[in-house]
């Protein structure tokens, strides 16, 4: 899974869509121990914690809310980055997917007419065509 952009300067917390969230932080040379001392300190000592690298570290997408609320009180407000992907799904059915092409502009399914008369770029489970889309927020906190 491919970090995001807005996810190089630290502090940044990025909850992706699946999977854990995963969090950069600045990097002490003189105390190398002390993102993973803190992260514990923070969520807990039976927490799993993986470094994966670049001073990247990822935890249980449900510690996100308690994470940030850490971060915005060690570093500051306005000073963490935060990246939030969400997943919208629409479905189409049989009724579109056989309907004439040329009623198209009256459809009702969620795919707005796109699939009237067939399915065009949909992936197809069943009867139904789903189209998944992914929308990523970022914000300062």
């Amino acid at each position: 899974m491919q970090r995001p952009r807005e996810m190089q300067h630290p502090p940044a917390i990025w909850v992706p869509v699946r999977g854990r969230a995963q969090v950069i932080l600045p990097f002490d040379p003189a105390n190398t121990r002390a993102n993973p001392l803190w992260l514990r300190e923070v969520l807990g000592s039976r927490i799993q914690i993986r470094h994966v690298g670049g001073g990247v570290w990822e935890v249980v997408r449900d510690h996100a809310d308690a994470l940030l609320a850490a971060c915005v009180e060690r570093f500051g407000p306005g000073e963490t980055t935060v990246i939030t992907d969400a997943a919208q799904q629409q479905k189409c059915g049989p009724l579109c997917q056989n309907g004439n092409p040329e009623n198209a502009l009256h459809c009702q399914c969620q795919c707005g007419g796109a699939n009237h008369g067939g399915v065009g770029g949909w992936n197809l489970y069943g009867e139904f065509a789903i189209q998944t889309d992914v929308m990523r927020r970022v914000f300062t906190v």
